[in-house]
């Protein structure tokens, strides 16, 4: 089954998605939409983050949900996200 992580963007969360999940999902995709730290359910981090911290959270959620191969999909901040992730391979 193909597998696809949703990045959303800034000051959204993975509940703004819901209708485009079960879309996908429909089709035969699994769906993963996290909520970035400090959006959503998410709480914030302690301390500000940088992009490269976002990036370092990504990759720990890839890698705790066996995400190895996947369709990348993000919006607006998560879509900046998702380009400074796969530039790190």
């Amino acid at each position: 089954m193909n597998s696809i992580l949703i990045l959303h963007g800034w000051g959204s969360c993975a509940k703004n998605w819901s209708r485009v999940k079960e879309l996908l999902e429909r089709q035969g995709y699994k769906v993963f939409i996290p909520d970035l730290p400090g959006f959503g359910e998410n709480p914030a981090p302690e301390k500000p983050w940088f992009i490269d911290d976002y990036v370092n959270w990504v990759k720990d959620f890839c890698e705790k949900h066996n995400l190895s191969q996947i369709f990348l999909l993000g919006h607006s901040f998560g879509g900046g996200l998702a380009v400074k992730f796969v530039d790190t391979f």
